[in-house]
């Protein structure tokens, strides 16, 4: 399965778990997952590519994998 196939299925993973995903421009700085008040948010940067948007998505879903076992 190629990279942009398993990012979407992660993407709409972490879709119906209630985050917000995000695309936006910041210059290859990064992204990643933040609360907002009751939002909660994934950024991801448009200067990146899909294998790096796949690595910050498994990031996000490792940790919250974590979080449901430690509960």
């Amino acid at each position: 399965m190629n990279t942009v196939v398993q990012l979407e299925q992660k993407l709409e993973r972490i879709r119906k778990l209630g985050y917000e995903v995000h695309f936006d421009w910041f210059g290859g700085t990064g992204g990643g997952a933040c609360q907002m008040g009751n939002r909660r948010c994934l950024f991801l940067d448009l200067a990146m590519g899909a294998d790096e948007h796949l690595a910050i998505a498994e990031d996000l879903l490792r940790e919250i994998d974590c979080g449901r076992n430690a509960a």
